[in-house]
């Protein structure tokens, strides 16, 4: 795309596998016939003869590989030892297919990782960076950073394997900022240069991939085959709060007439837990507020008209859902709440009445059959209250699904 502030006619020169001019179009269809890395350049120009160029690298002979995850059921939420089948199946128009076994399947590392709630996924992502390559390191050898580091080999700085070794998750904002502005003094006298030109999301990146070279974070994973079933047991004793992560990642063959032609594709699938919070919830009505009570993070000012919405979860085999709001002291709280599926005024799949009176505060929970007749939706939660639509009805904590087992 390309703009001129003065709202000037532009004129443009594509080059696409020479040196000369091989395309005036603003947007040209162009064929290359022979395989290799070609760098495509364009120069736009303005009827004063101000220029400006870009450029980009194409790759032509290899196309990237296609990886699919199937799960039975076709269920994301997980339980107490809840079991699903799953099945991962790579194309490559060059290299073949893991249906009839021209990509050997010991080239496919398939790995479930457990996630405790508030780590990220960085943890799942270990393991795959033999088939994949993490933006981190992308980001590493394309920066200076080689004049002074080594992944385990100190140079003129420390290596990447010391560094992880000294450092954690906590003190990535530290690294950042060291990295950005320089300095000197933690690892002897040796200064640290400043590296301005790179954004602090990119830095981030950086330094999260260095930390996943700690010694503990290297030890080969447990590899799944390609197809099997797995169990979900790990979180049991963990509040139920994390998330279960089935990944899968493939590096071609690349194409032998071209040097780092090789492809690599990522593919995984996220298994949540049945509890969501209601802060949670990707819409809420106008008016909504967040509060803490009781250690907990409460969505509150909920009156006649106001909702909730979730994600798309999975509705089949839904058979209650347990609703958990909180009632401060000294306030009468009444209302309804509906259960909604697909949108504000769908089908109605559940309800239960809310009320509360009292000096004191109080957590209360409320189980509500579901009926719902999609597989798959929004989930709603409306509140109503025809008596006094400027009454509160409650501050709503948390709903967990109850699925048929």
């Amino acid at each position: 795309e390309s703009q001129d502030y003065d709202n000037d006619t532009l004129t443009y020169e594509w080059s696409f596998t020479s040196n000369e001019i091989q395309s005036t179009e603003a947007n040209p269809i162009f064929t290359f016939n022979e395989s290799g890395i070609y760098t495509v350049n364009l120069i736009v120009t303005d009827p004063k003869g101000e220029t400006s160029s870009a450029e980009t690298k194409i790759l032509v002979g290899n196309d990237p590989p296609k990886i699919t995850i199937t799960i039975d059921p076709n269920n994301t939420t997980y339980w107490d030892h809840k079991t699903v089948n799953y099945t991962v199946t790579v194309n490559d128009k060059q290299d073949g297919s893991t249906n009839n076994g021209s990509i050997n399947h010991k080239n496919v590392k398939v790995t479930l990782d457990y996630i405790p709630e508030g780590n990220d996924l960085i943890k799942a992502t270990i393991g795959h960076q033999q088939n994949t390559v993490p933006e981190g390191l992308k980001l590493i050898d394309g920066s200076d950073c080689k004049a002074c580091h080594a992944t385990n080999e100190k140079v003129n700085g420390p290596s990447y394997m010391d560094i992880s070794k000294k450092y954690s998750t906590d003190d990535i904002g530290y690294l950042v900022s060291k990295i950005i502005k320089g300095g000197t003094g933690v690892w002897g006298e040796t200064m640290m240069s400043a590296h301005p030109q790179l954004t602090p999301d990119e830095t981030e990146k950086m330094v999260r991939y260095i930390l996943t070279l700690k010694p503990e974070h290297t030890k080969p994973k447990n590899r799944l085959p390609l197809h099997g079933s797995i169990e979900f047991k790990e979180h049991i004793g963990d509040d139920d709060q994390g998330m279960y992560v089935l990944m899968a990642s493939y590096q071609d063959n690349g194409n032998d007439g071209i040097q780092e032609s090789k492809l690599s594709a990522q593919e995984q699938v996220i298994f949540k837990a049945p509890k969501i919070q209601a802060e949670d919830a990707i819409e809420k009505s106008e008016g909504l507020g967040n509060w803490d009570a009781e250690g907990e993070n409460l969505v509150g000012s909920i009156v006649d008209g106001s909702f909730l919405k979730f994600d798309t979860i999975s509705l089949k085999g839904l058979q209650n859902i347990k609703l958990s709001v909180f009632f401060a002291g000294k306030y009468a709280y009444e209302g309804d709440v509906e259960l909604r599926e697909g949108t504000i005024d769908g089908n109605l799949i559940g309800e239960t009445h809310l009320a509360f009176n009292n000096d004191k505060g109080k957590m209360m929970y409320y189980n509500i059959p579901v009926k719902s007749t999609i597989d798959r939706g929004h989930l709603f939660l409306v509140f109503k209250n025809k008596k006094d639509k400027e009454q509160y009805i409650a501050n709503a904590n948390w709903i967990l699904l109850d699925y048929k087992h």
